[in-house]
């Protein structure tokens, strides 16, 4: 049997331990959200007040509150392909729809594709609208147009 070293076991007592290492970091002050940076802050010489640089445009953080969600919808948006599990009765109630769309004088057949992005575009809207942390922002195009309205 192997012979073992008992010295290497035993525990030191609390008094010989030394910690080694840089101490914490204190955390920075808490600033208020509309508080400048010093970097944006200026003293005006005459008149020895301080002026902030900050410029009145809202973002997306002055709309929404810390605790709620935001939706950004995009100008142009971008399909992707994904796969959902549905009822079999919501399937057959889809194909009823393009069957009477297509009846009642539409020229094609409506893709199911485009009915289930409408819907969950209803969905959406409807719980934004129900939930007071959930908020949509629709994107402006940054394009002008020549049109005069």
């Amino acid at each position: 049997m192997k012979k073992v070293n008992t010295k290497r076991f035993q525990q030191k007592n609390p008094e010989n331990i030394s910690f080694q290492g840089d101490s914490i970091p204190q955390k920075p002050l808490n600033t208020a959200k509309n508080t400048p940076l010093p970097s944006e802050e200026k003293k005006n010489e005459r008149t020895n007040e301080t002026i902030s640089e900050r410029t009145n445009e809202r973002t997306v953080k002055d709309i929404v509150s810390e605790n709620s969600y935001v939706v950004i919808v995009p100008t142009e948006r971008v399909k992707i392909r994904h796969s959902f599990d549905i009822f079999e009765d919501q399937k057959t109630a889809l194909d009823k729809i393009q069957m009477a769309l297509k009846d009642s004088g539409q020229k094609r057949k409506p893709v199911l594709g485009e009915m289930v992005q409408e819907a969950i575009d209803l969905y959406v809207k409807e719980k934004s609208r129900k939930l007071n942390n959930l908020k949509i922002i629709r994107e402006q195009s940054s394009e002008r147009t020549n049109e005069r309205s």
